[in-house]
């Protein structure tokens, strides 16, 4: 296991959350974070089943990543 995390910005990303989830934690990582940005989608349930830490903040890629 790597000492690192892995912090995924999204907004509206059901159709492709899973399968970027499951390459985050192929390098095993400590953690893999799933910043959802608003997701109108099933974004948040996806990430959750694929075993990612999610966390909600307002939408835009920097303001996700420091939430992550």
């Amino acid at each position: 296991m790597l000492d690192l995390s892995v912090i995924i910005p999204a907004v509206n990303e059901a159709d492709n959350i899973a399968r970027c989830i499951k390459s985050a934690w192929a390098i095993r990582p400590r953690e893999v974070i799933v910043v959802d940005g608003g997701s109108s989608d099933a974004t948040v349930e996806l990430a959750t089943a694929a075993r990612a830490t999610v966390f909600r903040s307002a939408s835009g890629r920097a303001v996700q990543q420091n939430t992550g």
